[in-house]
């Protein structure tokens, strides 16, 4: 009995010992997606979006062959401006404009899958993070162009930043590639998508109802260093 428990114990601490550590760093460029929605020129949602710089440093533990989990830090941007329009059965129309700038500070756990039999030179990624405002401004245009009666017109303008939210949450995957620089370091190229399952950017009552919750494309470059744990080093 006690050389089983001894066996096991050795086990454990050999696989904790060899156990393949990584940290990385990409930086890269982001780009919000969105669907535009079907309609006709009087009743129509369209987006307009800018790319924005993001980067990630992310930590990963391998916990069986070709799988490895751990957690990342991104920071992500938005930038877009939002119109929507609507008949107002007059003639005239409804309409909303937002112009819309954020930046969030993103938060969570990630699993990666490497293939390869020896290398694994590509790799798949999963994570879910909640993101945390660090800087956003936004204005919210809000109007009423009528022809029958020109009096009931209006047009107002005005900042809406404190409407946007202050977390929001993402699920996001991808590849990486990775170019050996070295035996330790290595090069990474990363795509990426991620998406909002629910919630918005910003309230509704700023956005004409509308809740808004871009998609974002993602492309970046990195490195990543491979390390063992320090008590397999202090064993060299």
């Amino acid at each position: 009995m006690k050389f089983k428990l001894l066996s096991i114990s050795l086990l454990a601490f050999s696989t904790c010992a060899f156990a393949q550590n990584r940290m990385g760093l990409d930086l890269g460029v982001g780009i919000p997606s969105f669907a535009n929605s079907k309609g006709n020129d009087a009743n129509l949602s369209t987006y307009n979006t800018n790319a924005t710089f993001t980067g990630q440093v992310y930590y990963q533990r391998k916990i069986a062959k070709h799988i490895y989990f751990g957690a990342k830090a991104a920071f992500e941007q938005y930038s877009f401006d939002y119109t929507k329009t609507q008949a107002d059965g007059l003639g005239g129309s409804y309409g909303t404009v937002v112009s819309h700038t954020s930046s969030y500070l993103h938060v969570g756990p990630m699993v990666d899958v490497g293939v390869g039999r020896k290398r694994e030179y590509l790799h798949g990624f999963l994570y879910a993070t909640a993101g945390f405002l660090m800087s956003g401004a936004q204005t919210t245009r809000d109007y009423h162009e009528t022809f029958s009666q020109p009096a009931a017109a209006f047009d107002n303008t005005h900042a809406t930043d404190y409407k946007i939210n202050g977390v929001i949450f993402r699920i996001g995957f991808g590849l990486k590639q990775q170019l050996p620089l070295s035996k330790l370091w290595y090069a990474n190229f990363t795509e990426g998508f991620s998406f909002m399952p629910f919630g918005a950017v910003s309230q509704p009552d700023a956005t004409g109802g509308t809740d808004i919750h871009p998609g974002n494309f993602t492309f970046q470059f990195g490195v990543m260093h491979k390390f063992k744990d320090s008590r397999k080093l202090s064993n060299n």
